[in-house]
């Protein structure tokens, strides 16, 4: 199952953030990995990102919480970036300090 999610901001000048793109793939390992406490993890969830500047630069991320020990929920990264649009929309791609602390006053709390 794959699932595309796009989100779109009208273009601004210089190097600014336009499109944030998303693809959540699952990944299967062909042996289950047995873990404490008796968890088994044979599929995790990981989540794409392609950042697109107005430049026609575009820039790419991943990630992979493994539900069964971290504080990250991979249904949750998805919805999170959808919040996140308003704010990275139109920030400058090379400004990722600043896009870091609006986006975590954006989503106070958050554990990413």
């Amino acid at each position: 199952m794959r699932r595309d999610t796009q989100f779109m901001h009208e273009g601004r000048p210089g190097m600014k953030i336009t499109r944030l793109t998303l693809w959540q793939v699952p990944l299967t390992s062909h042996i289950a990995y047995n873990m404490s406490d008796g968890k088994i993890c044979d599929t995790v969830t990981s989540t794409i990102l392609r950042l697109d500047a107005d430049n026609g630069l575009s820039g790419w991320g991943e990630v992979c919480p493994i539900p069964h020990y971290l504080p990250a929920y991979a249904d949750g990264v998805a919805p999170a970036l959808g919040e996140l649009a308003a704010v990275i929309f139109g920030t400058d791609a090379l400004g990722v300090e600043a896009m870091m602390h609006a986006a975590d006053h954006h989503l106070q709390g958050h554990r990413y």
